[in-house]
């Protein structure tokens, strides 16, 4: 796939796209692109934590209900029947949750396009928009 000639051609053109000048290092001075790395990470960390909440949740009450069955009926081994129910479980939820990521994602892409738009141009010393 010469994917190390995609790598080496990404590399040289940044310099392109960013170049080294005293105008940079200004701007990482200042603050700029760390406040703007700071609020994208911020951003990115909630958006990551709303897409695994409906899984973490299913796992959560999955784990109440098995501490439930080892409270109640201690004759079953929890651990036998709970590793092959949570990965049941957490596959019919991923088979529930995909129609919807597919439109999710879409967005997603929109907006990380966008954030690597104003970071070029807030490295390359324009303003910022939004």
């Amino acid at each position: 796939m010469n994917g190390h000639h995609f790598l080496l051609r990404a590399l040289l053109d940044s310099y392109q796209w960013v170049p080294l000048s005293n105008r940079l290092f200004q701007e990482i001075y200042a603050g700029g692109v760390s406040g703007f790395l700071v609020r994208t990470f911020t951003e990115t960390f909630m958006i990551a934590l709303q897409i695994a909440a409906p899984l973490i949740v299913a796992m959560f009450l999955t784990d109440v209900g098995l501490g439930f069955l080892a409270r109640t009926a201690p004759q079953y081994n929890v651990f036998v029947i709970g590793i092959p129910l949570k990965i049941l479980i957490g596959l019919i939820m991923l088979m529930l949750l995909m129609p919807a990521f597919s439109s999710l994602f879409e967005q997603l892409f929109v907006h990380l396009f966008d954030s690597l738009e104003r970071l070029f141009g807030l490295l390359q010393g324009r303003a910022q928009s939004g």
